[in-house]
């Protein structure tokens, strides 16, 4: 079992796009949820890097294994550099987790609701707990095909899943204003 985590050492790293509040319940949330069914070593698949920041925060409150996907290596280093759409990226990321199921989903990289929802559709399948949306609350500044894709999701009602939020309202003068984004997260029951 891991020791506990510090989630206050994890102010010294650059933070991520994300509004802090919800970002640090996210984490401690994934944190014991892995811990409770004794994941040691989850395994991450991060899909749209932006900056990578999110990498740290992963290993080394987590433990996590961290595969980053994105389609260009302009403002991060991707573990697997490709279009998540092409059968090549999926194969490559099949490879490296050598028949382990994703553990932690992050989805980040589409913005419209087709594109999410293929996302859903190929790399969903290959996580066995949680799948994480982000942007499911973003403001109208920004695209909004995850908070249409998390609605109807949703709205669905899978049997075998379970739907949280996370989501930290900030008022206008807030200099994280911007990234109140909220994250939606399905678990995934079995």
């Amino acid at each position: 079992m891991r020791p506990a985590v510090d989630f206050d050492a994890c102010r010294k790293f650059a933070m991520p796009n994300q509004s802090p509040g919800e970002w640090r319940l996210f984490l401690e949330f994934c944190e014991a949820y892995f811990r409770n069914r004794s994941v040691v070593r989850p395994v991450v698949v991060e899909l749209g890097l932006q900056s990578n920041l999110q990498k740290r925060f992963y290993e080394e409150v987590l433990g996590a294994e961290h595969i980053g996907i994105d389609l260009s290596i302009q403002y991060s280093t991707p573990d697997i550099c490709g279009n998540l759409r092409d059968p090549a990226t999926v194969e490559e990321l099949k490879r490296r987790l050598h028949d382990r199921p994703i553990n932690l989903l992050f989805m980040d990289a589409e913005t419209n609701l087709l594109g999410i929802e293929l996302e859903w559709t190929i790399y969903g399948s290959l996580t066995q707990h949680l799948v994480a949306v982000h942007n499911i609350f973003s403001l109208d500044t920004y695209p909004t095909g995850a908070k249409q894709f998390w609605t109807k999701l949703v709205g669905t009602r899978y049997r075998d899943y379970r739907f949280m939020t996370f989501y930290e309202w900030l008022p206008p003068d807030h200099p994280c204003f911007r990234y109140q984004m909220g994250l939606g997260v399905v678990v995934k029951e079995r």
